[in-house]
C-alpha cells in the first residue's frame, strides 16, 4: 500500500507549537496565527483530507466545492466543532479515472479558498 502525507500549516507556527493543536482548543492564545491547518493522506484510490480550521458559516460547502474541482468523489465527511471557534472537518474521497493532480496543489488550493474566504 503506497501512503502519501502532507501537511501544511501557517508559517507563522514553529515546531514548538505543534503540541497546542492537538491540545484544548480554549488554550490556545490566537487561533489565527494556525489555522487553516491542512493534512492529506493518500491510500491507493483513495484520500483522506483532514482540515482544522476556524468556525463559520459557507466553510464546509468552500472545502467541498474544491475538492471536486480535482476529480474526486466525497465518499464520507464529518465535522467536529471545538470550542465554538473551530472545525475538525474529515473528508474520505475517492480517485476518479484518469485522476493525475497534485496533492500539494489540492492543499494550496484549499489553503487560499479558505483564507479568502475569511471574513
Amino acid at each position: 500500500m503506497e501512503t502519501c502525507r502532507f501537511v501544511i500549516r501557517s508559517k507563522e507556527q514553529n515546531d514548538e507549537d505543534d503540541t497546542a493543536t492537538s491540545g484544548d482548543v480554549s488554550s490556545i492564545a490566537n487561533l489565527d496565527n494556525i489555522l487553516p491547518e491542512i493534512v492529506l493522506k493518500v491510500y491507493n484510490e483513495k484520500i483522506l483530507l483532514n482540515v482544522f480550521c476556524e468556525k463559520r458559516k459557507g466553510v464546509l460547502t468552500t472545502i467541498l466545492k474544491e475538492v471536486e474541482k480535482y476529480d474526486l468523489s466525497v465518499v464520507n465527511c464529518s465535522i467536529i466543532p471545538l470550542d465554538n471557534k473551530a472545525l475538525d472537518i474529515t473528508i474520505v474521497a475517492q480517485m476518479e479515472k484518469g485522476f493525475n493532480q497534485k496533492m500539494k496543489d489540492l492543499i494550496k488550493t484549499l489553503r487560499s479558498a479558505l483564507l479568502v474566504a475569511t471574513p
